[in-house]
């Protein structure tokens, strides 16, 4: 089977294994019943999967749903995540819907490998001036980015980090907070040096962090607290 959404990695994996199967393989997607000025890609998903002719099984969830599947989603989680939740629901309702799935296609690592997120483009599109504020000096820099990180944890303010300070963007606490907070400083270890173009850098810290640390590992842990494996082709080596 395979997860299908209303992007274009997942419709692009069903429809190239559609080409290789003989029968209509599974597909499945989650959408929201009760949530307001939510996105749902359900329509979108469902247009995919009568154009390849799947089977498809679409599970619409309510908050309460979501709410009472939360102790369950905590247990499964293992370690501390941002992420995750999308993969858990989905797992469950693939597993709701078909109780001897033992594999699944994901679109994940789609956009790191083909550069689909749209902040790969913002970076492209302003690498000069980027390149302007990395010549400035370190230590003011680092004063900069520690200034922003007292002021609160909001988008904006990460961003901001981020683009001054790309090695200290995944520093959850400044050098001020952790003294507070241990009564000791601790020394970060920053190993991946800033390239000199932006889209690189920040390519390089995704595949290199951001996919391992958190999308694969929450789409391993997720899919198997259902008895699923999923596998992700956009990560094909070959590809």
């Amino acid at each position: 089977g395979a997860f299908l959404s209303g992007g274009l990695d997942s419709n692009t994996i069903v429809g190239l294994a559609m080409r290789e199967s003989a029968v209509p393989i599974e597909t499945f997607s989650i959408g929201f019943r009760s949530a307001t000025n939510i996105e749902d890609e359900t329509p979108l998903a469902k247009i995919g999967a009568q154009w390849y002719g799947t089977s498809h099984h679409e599970w619409k969830i309510s908050d309460l749903e979501i709410a009472n599947a939360l102790p369950e989603f905590f247990n499964a989680m293992d370690s501390p995540t941002g992420d995750g939740l999308n993969s858990f629901l989905v797992s469950k309702a693939t597993r709701r819907a078909n109780a001897s799935l033992k594999v699944v296609l994901s679109g994940v690592g789609g956009d790191e490998a083909f550069l689909g997120y749209s902040k790969y483009r913002w970076l492209a599109q302003r690498s000069a001036i980027l390149r302007v504020i990395w010549s400035l000096p370190n230590s003011f820099r680092i004063s900069i980015s520690e200034s922003l990180l007292g002021l609160d944890h909001s988008r904006l303010t990460s961003a901001l980090r981020s683009a001054i300070m790309p090695e200290n963007s995944r520093n959850l606490f400044s050098k001020k907070e952790i003294q507070s907070l241990t009564g000791s400083t601790l020394s970060i270890d920053n190993e991946s040096p800033v390239e000199n173009d932006a889209l690189f850098s920040l390519l390089r810290s995704d595949i290199e962090h951001y996919l391992p640390d958190m999308l694969l590992r929450d789409l391993d842990a997720m899919t198997m607290s259902q008895s699923l494996e999923a596998r992700a082709p956009p990560l094909d080596r070959e590809l």
